[in-house]
């Protein structure tokens, strides 16, 4: 009877070991279970991301899109809450355009991560509203608010290397802590609008880079942040109100094989920055405006006013008698412009 019911139990350990493989097998990149790399789980036709398992292959460079191989059927990639979270050893991360959503904090209490590429800004790529839209429901599958900022991706726990992040998102902020070794965010993204408010509070990145196919800049995107340079992408056609307002941007290049008079530059799209040093296509030149590229027919107060190229206050810098230094701005292509009306009390030569 102890014979038997010892190979019994063998049986019933051998067959659960049988199934926990074959588990194991219906994961990307080979499968992950208890082993090294993406941990995840296939749900309908989206493949789950729930944690990350250090991997020494990948020498602190985590590339997502070349570790998955999705099963047939499995079209969509979703990063869960909390998958990457309180990792010590990625200091870059390469987010592919396979994940469609990324849950809240899943890259929270990272403490050596330098470099976050993505593509979207916040929950779903979707969450493409740029405008406040009271007046009509936002689409169930669309993020809002808070949702669609850099600061949905990280976590509001307090931990070591942790720096914290207030971001402005229009009807109230978002606190979470950014690793403070992130120096890097590229937006890597086709057909895409950089949601409103999408960085607006992000005080010590410098650097954030507009790849792929970017199409417009919305209300407030950059406000209030710390980079001190941008280029924007022949794809981008507008920068919409207040875009920059307020940040220390100080050189915005243009690219410059975009038409001339091809995009448009809205109201207050730069105002506030009185770290500006060019803004144009082409090379820098020190305190110099260059309007070759832009256009923008205004509305104000609900009537179309006499068309203008840029809308008003675009470069209103801020600059004031009561500064001991102003800068001196010299305008290129302003044609017959009101710069009166584009530039407030920036002063010009």
């Amino acid at each position: 009877m102890k014979k038997f019911l010892k190979i019994l139990l063998i049986s019933v350990l051998t067959i659960a070991v049988a199934f926990s493989m074959v588990a194991c097998s219906d994961q990307p990149g080979g499968g992950n279970g208890g082993r090294k790399g993406l941990v995840g789980k296939r749900q309908d036709d989206t493949w789950v991301i729930y944690k990350y398992v250090d991997d020494e292959a990948d020498a602190g460079v985590l590339d997502i899109g070349a570790k998955l191989d999705l099963p047939d059927g499995v079209t969509k990639v979703k990063i869960k809450a909390n998958a990457f979270s309180d990792n010590g050893t990625l200091t870059k991360i390469i987010v592919p355009e396979a994940v469609t959503e990324i849950e809240a904090g899943a890259f929270a209490k990272m403490h050596k991560l330098k470099e976050l590429h993505l593509p979207f800004i916040g929950q779903v790529k979707n969450a493409d509203a740029f405008e406040f839209e009271s007046d009509e429901a936002y689409d169930e599958d669309k993020a809002v608010d808070a949702e669609r900022t850099i600061a949905h991706l990280f976590g509001t726990e307090v931990y070591d290397n942790g720096t914290s992040v207030t971001i402005n998102y229009g009807s109230g902020t978002k606190n979470c802590y950014m690793p403070e070794t992130l120096n890097k965010i590229v937006i890597n993204a086709s057909n895409y609008k950089i949601p409103m408010h999408a960085f607006d509070g992000l005080t010590y990145v410098e650097n954030i880079v507009l790849s792929g196919t970017v199409t417009e800049i919305g209300q407030y995107a950059f406000a209030n942040t710390r980079i001190s340079s941008i280029e924007i992408p022949t794809t981008v056609s507008i920068v919409h109100e207040y875009a920059f307002n307020n940040s220390k941007v100080e050189n915005v290049l243009f690219a410059s094989t975009a038409t001339d008079g091809s995009i448009e530059i809205r109201d207050g799209a730069f105002s506030g920055c009185e770290n500006v040093n060019y803004i144009g296509a082409g090379t820098v030149t020190d305190n110099t405006i260059d309007l070759v590229k832009f256009k923008f027919t205004s509305d104000f107060g609900g009537f179309i006013a006499t068309p203008v190229e840029i809308g008003a206050d675009a470069f209103n810098f801020g600059n004031d008698d009561k500064k001991d230094e102003n800068k001196v701005y010299t305008v290129l292509n302003k044609g017959s412009l009101d710069l009166n009306k584009l530039f407030g009390n920036t002063i010009l030569a």
